[in-house]
Order: structure tokens, then sequence, then C-alpha cells
């Protein structure tokens, strides 16, 4: 009999211990989830601010556009094969014929670079229309953020700095909007640091951080300010090519985001705004594919 109760006590602890080992399996599960959700949410907002801040500048990562051109054709009704009649209700008193024209639609490839292209005029509708989608999809990612433990205050300055950005795009105010969306796009990097398996991913992230605050400050023409964010852009990237595994698989667009980063560092020598930004598009296209 005593046997028997310690054979059920025995099985009711193995039974205790599968039921707790399969709930944290569980949790560990919803956990993974949710942080892989929120990786791709980021993901999203970094996508999106990038977007913005380009078209402060009109600069596009693509380097032809799709556009449509019109083109009038004129027709002559004489030459018409249609029937005499139609022929004839156009003739004039003078004995001629009237031209008819007809209007189509073509698509062209069209080049889309920085040197033929005005950084002034901007497009603050669209601008507007983007940042207001961007506030919309952050109230549902901030939920997200909490949910994985993150800082609240740095979650809350986030919305703060979002709420900035907003004003000043509104206002279509250039060099706030562009302040302002850098400054946001820094919480991505310091966001990321708090998912421990996604280190080469922030460390990437916090390279373009450095290099967006560089591209904010050329229309201030703080070139010493620029220069000291590009030393930084360097620094952090140096991590991400000393990253042994991760630097074997992507060996050559590490090596060719490296090469086109001290491309941009040796621009700022010139000062010249044009230029500038042809070396931010060359580096921050290879630092997206990374």
């Amino acid at each position: 009999m005593i046997r028997v109760r310690k054979l059920l006590v025995l099985l009711s602890i193995v039974v205790i211990i599968f039921i707790l080992s399969g709930c944290s399996n569980g949790n560990q599960k919803k956990e993974n989830l949710l942080k892989e959700k929120v990786v791709q949410e980021l993901e999203y907002v970094d996508v999106q601010i990038i977007s913005m801040l380009n078209k402060l500048n009109n600069i596009n990562f693509e380097n032809y556009t799709v556009g449509r051109k019109e083109v009038t054709l004129e027709k002559n009704q004489e030459a018409d094969t249609k029937s005499e009649e139609e022929a004839s209700s156009v003739e004039s008193s003078s004995g001629k014929t009237e031209n008819k024209e007809d209007t189509i639609y073509m698509t062209s490839m069209e080049p889309d670079t920085i040197l033929i292209t005005d950084s002034n005029d901007i497009d603050w509708i669209t601008l507007k229309k983007d940042i207001e989608i961007l506030n919309s999809s952050w109230s549902v990612i901030i939920l997200d953020l909490y949910s994985l433990g993150l800082n609240n205050n740095d979650i809350l300055a986030f919305s703060t700095v979002l709420d900035n950005c907003i004003i000043s795009i509104s206002n279509e105010n250039k060099k706030d909007s562009l302040t302002n969306l850098s400054e946001l796009y820094s919480f991505i990097p310091m966001y990321l640091s708090g998912i421990p398996d996604k280190v080469s991913k922030k460390n990437v992230v916090q390279t373009k951080a450095y290099i967006i605050s560089s591209y904010a400050f050329v229309e201030q023409d703080k070139w010493d300010e620029i220069g000291t964010a590009i030393s930084e852009a360097d620094s952090q990237f140096k991590t991400v090519m000393s990253d042994v595994k991760y630097a074997r698989e992507k060996e050559y667009r590490v090596n060719q985001a490296y090469v086109l980063l001290k491309e941009l560092q040796q621009s700022i020598n010139t000062k010249d705004h044009k230029l500038f930004y042809m070396k931010y598009k060359n580096v921050m296209e290879s630092m997206n594919v990374l």
C-alpha cells in the first residue's frame, strides 16, 4: 500500500513537471513570436521615416521613376477611311479639311537623379499624409513594445518626438522636420537593443541612425556636427564587421557598405550639399540590404 502511494506521488510529480515544462515552452514560443512581430514593426517604421527624410530633399533610392507623358496626335479627316459623309462634314467653306486632335498618354522611364532635382520643391501634401499614417500605426506598435517589456519612458519619448514631427511637417518647416525625423529614427536601435538576439541588426540600424543624423545637419551647414556623426557611424559599423559570422555571411555587402561610408566621410571636405546627398544615397541603399 505504501509502495502504491509512493508511486502515485511520483507520478503526480512527473505530471506537474510535464505541465510546467509545457507552459514554459508555450510562453517562450509566444515571446519569440512577439519579438519577431516587433522587429517587423520596427522595420516598417524604419522604412517610413527614411522615406519622409528623403522626400524633404526629393531623394529617391531608385535611379528611375515611371512617368506619364501626354501626347497629342493630329488626324486629317480627309485621309480617314471612314464614310464619305463623316469626311465631308468636316470640310470648311474654303475647301480645306479640318484636323481632329486625339490625346493619348504614354509611360516612360525618367531619370531621378540628385544633380537635376530641386531639393526645395517639397511635396508637403504627401509628407502630411505619410506622417499621419505613421502616427496611426504607432498607436498599434506601442502596445507590442509595452508587452515586450521595453522601457516605458523610452516608448513615451518616441510619442513626444512624433508629435514634434507632426507639427513641423504640418507647418512645412523643412529644417525642423529633418531634425525631428532624425531624432525619431534614433529610437529604433534603442528598441532593438532590448531584443538580445538582434544585436547585428541593431548595430546596422545604429550606423544608419548616425548617417541620418549627419544628413539632417546638411540643411543647416553644420559640417563639424556632420563630421562627428559620420565618425560615430564609422566606429559603429566596425562592430558589424567584427561580427565574424554575420560579416562572413554578407561579406560582399558589408565591404561595399563600408567603402561607400568612407566615400561619404570624404565628401564632407567639399561642404557641397549635392555631392553629400549623392554619397548619402549610395551608402543608405547599401545599408538597407544588410
